[in-house]
């Protein structure tokens, strides 16, 4: 009976040893996953800081691309104006050119029927 009574106290000291090794097993554990999460906390909070920036960047460009497209529109307009006045201009001559020659030709063919039936 001595011998299972031992036993027994054996028994509740592995018992007791093994717990308090897993106890320490467990809080070194915890230790661990306390620090690995703090780390991925910090991690996460970059990552979200770096995709605000992202989001921002990525605003800020749509917003030039659509300024720098009203610019081209006109730099366009700002471009073909002295086009546009030069063929205006060019129309205004040929219409002025060719009105004096009709002009002349009307008055010549007048003049020539007139000292015809003047002459």
């Amino acid at each position: 009976m001595l011998y299972i009574i031992n036993q027994t106290k054996v028994w509740r000291k592995l018992a007791v040893e093994d717990m308090e090794k897993k106890l320490n097993e467990h809080e070194f554990r915890i230790e661990n996953n306390e620090k690995n999460i703090a780390e991925h906390t910090t991690q996460l909070k970059q990552f979200t800081s770096l995709i605000i920036d992202i989001h921002d960047l990525v605003t800020a460009v749509k917003s030039l691309q659509e300024e720098l497209l009203c610019q081209s529109k006109r730099l366009n307009r700002m471009e073909r104006a002295p086009i546009d006045s030069w063929n205006s201009a060019k129309k205004t001559a040929i219409n002025s050119i060719i009105s004096v020659l009709a002009g002349a030709f009307a008055v010549g063919a007048i003049w020539i029927i007139s000292v015809g039936i003047g002459g």
